[in-house]
């Protein structure tokens, strides 16, 4: 639980808001997509337009990061996907597992995120300045004990602009 806390702690967060500054989706920065088919105990199309990539290279001591995140807002609702891989930048197919061993998806709605527990991610582009790819996966949290509120995620592709690189 502590790496997962410490995976969701490393998330920033810079949405579709509808304010100015880093969430006005006017700005060219934010500029770029996710899409998701997403079922289960939760079900929306998530279509979002201003989402955005973080790419940073390990420095010998400490594995480097892709992510990708976009949030959407739907009447009273936020919804979020984030996907984070803990590996040096470089094209490629990365599983989630639960616990997370490296890759993990959160799809969260009013910041309750249900985590990845199968699936995979594919990096088809990575370079300075944008992150593309496809990815599904099967989520899961606890509403209770021994009760799982579970989804999945399918046609999930995203083409993003790095907007932090090291």
């Amino acid at each position: 639980w502590l790496v997962l806390l410490a995976l969701l702690g490393s998330t920033l967060i810079i949405g579709c808001g509808d304010d100015e500054g880093p969430n006005d989706p006017a700005d060219p920065v934010h500029a770029g997509t996710i899409d998701a088919t997403i079922t289960g105990d939760l079900t929306l199309d998530f279509h979002c337009t201003t989402a955005y990539g973080l790419s940073v290279q390990g420095d010998g001591e400490s594995t480097g990061l892709m992510q990708i995140q976009g949030i959407i807002t739907q009447g009273p609702d936020e919804y979020m996907i984030d996907i984070q891989v803990h590996h040096d930048p470089e094209p490629g197919l990365y599983g989630f597992a639960f616990p997370p061993e490296g890759a993990v998806a959160s799809i969260a709605k009013n910041n309750v995120a249900s985590m990845s527990n199968s699936g995979s991610v594919t990096f088809t582009e990575v370079s300075s300045d944008r992150l593309a790819g496809t990815f599904s996966c099967t989520a899961f949290h606890m509403v209770g004990v021994g009760v799982e509120f579970n989804i999945e995620v399918t046609d999930g592709a995203f083409d993003v602009p790095v907007i932090y690189e090291e």
